[in-house]
């Protein structure tokens, strides 16, 4: 588990090997978004995280508050 960052969103992303536009895209969010919550000058929405961790095939749960996204088991 790992809490839902713009540093872990952008290892996701990367392990995916799709750029901040691919994953806006298949998320239907802004790529502004994308790249905000990756520089951390934005929280994501818990709307917006889960369309992120949708594309991105991994989960999103809520702990104390917190987004905290998994990865599913191989």
């Amino acid at each position: 588990m790992k809490n839902m960052d713009g540093q872990t969103l952008r290892q996701f992303r990367t392990k995916r090997g799709i750029t901040q536009l691919q994953l806006a895209e298949d998320a239907h969010v802004s790529l502004n978004t994308v790249n905000e919550c990756e520089a951390g000058r934005r929280e994501l929405r818990s709307d917006n995280a889960r369309k992120l961790c949708s594309a991105l095939g991994v989960t999103v749960t809520y702990t104390m508050g917190d987004l905290v996204i998994t990865q599913p088991p191989a």
